[in-house]
């Protein structure tokens, strides 16, 4: 539309009614509108009075619509009222997260995940002087055990599972046959035919029955009774000393040991995802939820523990990358920088090789 003629002005000395617009034949109107007036209207809604060459349009008075008061306070939303299922499960934690004040929630693996109880950027610094504590009960395992259990990790994965020993972990990727990225999960050595890999966001238990299947290898695979909470920030240490001892904070980087707190099973790993000193408990009864967050915030009281979600800020300073917002399956290791995490000279022969060989040998 063109900008208002001369002809919209008020006229002097009448009271003012509302605003005249001239709209003659020359002017153009929105051919695509069914009411060619439409057009006016929606770009001058102030226009009480439209004059054409062939008369006067006059609009009906404009109704004032009562306002509505605005809330003193906003509702919270009841999480009960969200059905149990398959498709959206909660964690043995999740109850504990509502009562801690949790005010957000996604949904990842199919499953509850608490986004923030406070602002992301005061979770952020309470992250980097304190002590913070995670449901990540979102991270569901997968186990692959059986005869076969060693060969089908090497086939299923890129990295060579001959560089992981038992009670050791490795940061592993899984791969299709074009060598785009499944998921990247942490990959846990439970025995020597028996693993465990925690997940990132997709459904790698469908994917790696479907491989089972196929492969003709002697393997079971499941998912187990196994739940991640973790503990992250400088004081984690010494936190994880009063509960466990030296047994736990002795751990090198990506090693776990199987213990317990207060009768409550639990494998503890010494990984994270913050860059910072880090612990992962993983529950091994999901019935005692509960019974292990309350333990860990009784215990983490005077080194400032709270429940927070997972820190963005945090990880993107690390350069850790978050699969499904950083790569997906339409991304190879090498476009993400993830190279090193391809062993193409292992014994065996693995999913994607031949596409990432050539992939590497491109450039």
């Amino acid at each position: 539309m063109p900008s208002c003629p001369a002809a919209c002005h008020r006229s002097p000395g009448r009271r003012r009614s509302g605003r005249r617009l001239r709209i003659t034949e020359a002017d153009s109107l929105d051919p695509r509108a069914s009411n060619p007036l439409s057009s006016v209207l929606r770009l001058r809604p102030h226009l009480r009075v439209l004059v054409f060459d062939s008369g006067v349009y006059r609009m009906p008075a404009k109704r004032q619509r009562p306002r509505r008061k605005s809330a003193s306070k906003s509702k919270v939303y009841d999480m009960a009222l969200i059905q149990r299922g398959a498709r959206l499960r909660r964690s043995p934690f999740f109850d504990s997260t509502l009562k801690a004040g949790c005010k957000s929630y996604t949904v990842y693996n199919h499953t509850f995940l608490p986004s923030y109880y406070d602002d992301p950027v005061t979770e952020y610094w309470h992250l980097l002087k304190h002590v913070a504590l995670w449901d990540v009960a979102v991270e569901r395992n997968v186990e692959i055990r059986g005869p076969d259990g060693f060969d089908f990790m090497q086939l299923l994965t890129p990295r060579d599972m001959e560089k992981c020993r038992v009670g050791q972990g490795k940061y592993v990727l899984i791969t299709d046959d074009a060598g785009g990225i499944l998921n990247d999960p942490v990959l846990l050595r439970l025995e020597e035919n028996r693993f465990w890999i925690a997940l990132a966001d997709s459904d790698i238990l469908l994917w790696a029955k479907g491989v089972a299947r196929g492969s003709g290898l002697d393997v079971t695979i499941s998912e187990p009774d196994a739940s991640p909470l973790q503990v992250q920030g400088p004081k984690s240490k010494a936190l994880m000393a009063d509960l466990f001892g030296e047994k736990v904070t002795a751990l090198p980087y990506y090693f776990f040991t199987p213990t317990e707190l207060d009768g409550i099973p639990v494998l503890v790993t010494r990984t994270g995802w913050t860059a910072e000193v880090g612990y992962e408990l993983y529950l091994l009864d999901a019935s005692r939820g509960e019974d292990l967050w309350n333990a860990v915030m009784k215990a983490g009281k005077p080194y400032n523990i709270r429940p927070t979600g997972p820190s963005d800020i945090r990880r993107i300073e690390a350069g850790i990358l978050n699969y499904g917002a950083d790569m997906t399956m339409e991304e190879n290791p090498y476009e993400v920088d993830l190279g090193r995490l391809v062993d193409l000279d292992k014994s065996s022969d693995f999913i994607g090789r031949a596409a990432l060989q050539r992939i590497k040998d491109e450039g």
